[in-house]
């Protein structure tokens, strides 16, 4: 006769087991790609660049046929990453840094989902997000915050895979301002 596990299953009838079985055994990681940030209110990559186009040419770093050019391609979507490098190029990169900043700078609150995911017991989550929701949903959970680090930190990631930390992998941003903005207020008693 079989041992029954004492670890807690996670089961779900519309889940398939193997993916159950990898989410108990904590082999399993999230991706979170932008649609969770557009449910909480933040742009898709299309908005976001046709705003940072228009920018551009108020601020004439480009010319109109240039900007009508970039806003055409918007309409492929392979060719969002292109656009937004053009435009890392024409901004320069710390302004465009900065330019991105300021929209995620929004008081947006974690939806129900991201709220939710923490219930289930990922091994670590990768995002391409720029926004701190995920660092926000944990926070509500476990009134911690969870260490996230950028693809130029592979020892911080290796280490933290290997200590079974959950973790946020960031392949966008800067990690360690992300936390010094979330500590800041939470120290003020700011809503984050």
């Amino acid at each position: 006769m079989a041992k029954k596990s004492a670890k807690k299953k996670v089961v779900s009838p519309d889940v398939p087991v193997e993916l159950s079985q990898a989410i108990s055994a904590k082999k399993c990681a999230l991706f979170i790609g932008a649609g969770l940030s557009v449910a909480a209110g933040y742009p898709n990559w299309q908005v976001l660049l046709t705003d940072l186009i228009k920018k551009a040419h108020q601020r004439k770093f480009i010319n109109l046929t240039l900007k009508k050019e970039l806003i055409k391609h918007l309409a492929d979507s392979s060719k969002l990453l292109l656009i937004a490098e053009e435009l890392r190029e024409i901004y320069g990169s710390d302004v465009f840094r900065r330019e991105l900043f300021k929209e995620f700078e929004k008081n947006l609150q974690p939806t129900h989902t991201h709220l939710k995911l923490m219930d289930i017991p990922f091994k670590f989550a990768v995002t391409t997000n720029y926004d701190l929701l995920l660092e926000r949903a944990y926070l509500k959970k476990y009134k911690d915050m969870p260490p996230a680090f950028s693809n130029m930190q592979p020892p911080e990631i290796s280490e933290a895979l290997w200590r079974r930390l959950y973790s946020i992998g960031r392949s966008s941003g800067k990690t360690d301002m992300n936390r010094a903005w979330l500590e800041y207020r939470l120290t003020k008693g700011l809503p984050i």
